[in-house]
């Protein structure tokens, strides 16, 4: 009898995990996509500069141009 109960629990166990993939699965792989950045105004209010400056799209896209990477080299502070 005790045997029986021992392969029941061994069942549930097996199925809880297996159900556990299935749902927190999909959920890491969703995490997982990558999303692209967006610029907020907020660098451009403290350092006066367009996003231009930074960015190589004018709207603040992805791209950086040389003083937008030494920005972000420098903790995101103008050097000086």
């Amino acid at each position: 009898m005790a045997l029986g109960v021992a392969n029941d629990n061994a069942r549930i166990v097996a199925r809880v995990v297996m159900i556990s993939a299935l749902v927190i699965a999909p959920c890491l792989a969703i995490l997982a996509i990558p999303r692209s950045a967006r610029a907020t105004t907020t660098y451009a209010a403290q350092t006066g500069q367009p996003c231009a400056a930074c960015h190589t799209q004018p709207d603040g896209g992805p791209g950086l141009t040389d003083f937008g990477k030494a920005f972000q080299a420098n903790g995101y502070k103008l050097p000086g």
